[in-house]
């Protein structure tokens, strides 16, 4: 995989379709989608090649991409701008924002899941399906029945479960869909 990120400034809609096409043709990336907003509005959009190499299926300005750890990042910025409005504090528990959560989640902090102390197992690592269609508080109830990994804010292990866990709770908060 590989992800294109373009600062748009003064550049044209045929530059940016140039050098798009241009990453196309030297097969360093199987499809790209560009999307300007500007305003609340769709300035100029783009899509080339496959979001789907196996069945041949054409890139869509709407199709769906996986952002990975990527979101990572903007999970902990907007987690830390409902820090400042007053919305949330770190040192808020999971159980707070998860109707009938298990015992074990009421000593996990808002700052133990962005630090990755949260002793949450990670679903990447749990008998999850990743080919399935499956919602963030699908994946949430699914660890539910599964063991910590460690006692919160004892140990430092990566969790993709953690930022999951905090989109949740962004969403919760905020009444949106993050």
């Amino acid at each position: 995989w590989t992800a294109l990120s373009l600062l748009v400034a003064q550049v044209s809609p045929t530059d940016v379709r140039r050098e798009a096409d241009k990453l196309l043709e030297s097969k360093q990336t199987p499809g790209i989608v560009v999307v300007v907003r500007h305003k609340g509005r769709t300035a100029f959009s783009y899509a080339g090649g496959y979001s789907d190499l196996e069945r041949r299926v054409k890139m869509r300005t709407d199709s769906v991409h996986e952002l990975a750890s990527v979101s990572k990042q903007f999970t902990a910025v907007a987690v830390l701008h409902l820090v400042d409005q007053g919305k949330l504090k770190l040192d808020s528990k999971l159980s707070e924002f998860v109707d009938d959560s298990p015992a074990a989640w009421s000593e996990i902090t808002i700052r133990n899941l962005m630090n990755h102390t949260s002793g949450l197992p990670d679903y990447m690592n749990a008998a999850f399906s990743l080919r399935l269609d499956t919602s963030a508080e699908q994946l949430l109830n699914g660890l539910r029945g599964l063991p910590q990994s460690f006692k919160p804010g004892s140990k430092f292990e990566y969790s993709n479960s953690g930022y999951m866990a905090l989109g949740v709770i962004v969403s919760k908060v905020t009444g949106k869909p993050f």
